[in-house]
């Protein structure tokens, strides 16, 4: 090139890894009140499927937050939020709503841990395949629980 610069090729469409394109998928539920769908947790489980962003090669699951709008109950095992691949529904990330969250609060990745060392948040489009959102159920007793889910992913 003139002025010996170096010229930099890349995949179109792709972003670089300091500017990811941020999508927060909200309203995947059913029960539409005018703020979005909330799911009822306690009347069964959901799955969704996300499509990676046009021309990414990975994404990074940066944040899953839940507005509870009825408390959840759960004698034996908490509502959750997974979010992963077939096979392995909470590959990414997984958000326990405890056995008693409250209605009016909002859980979600600020204070709790979504990820651990199996579970990094990180996507990868060429070879995990379609990404599943996964409402799991409260059991044990009367399972209940309404919630708005918000999921934040940042594609590369």
């Amino acid at each position: 090139m003139p002025g010996g610069g170096t010229r930099q090729l890349r995949r179109a469409g792709s972003r670089h890894y300091d500017n990811p394109l941020m999508i927060t998928y909200s309203g995947i539920g059913e029960d539409s009140t005018g703020n979005g769908p909330e799911h009822d947790f306690g009347n069964g489980a959901l799955t969704y499927y996300v499509q990676p962003a046009y021309g990414t090669d990975f994404g990074q699951v940066f944040d899953i937050q839940v507005s509870v709008t009825e408390t959840f109950t759960a004698d034996t095992t908490a509502g959750l939020v997974q979010v992963g691949i077939s096979g392995e529904l909470d590959k990414y990330a997984e958000l326990s709503l405890g056995t008693a969250a409250t209605a009016g609060a909002a859980y979600g990745s600020f204070d709790k841990d979504i990820f651990t060392s199996s579970k990094t948040g990180r996507i990868d489009v060429d070879t995990d395949g379609a990404t599943i959102i996964t409402y799991v159920s409260p059991t044990g007793g009367t399972p209940a629980g309404k919630g708005y889910v918000f999921l934040t992913i940042g594609w590369f």
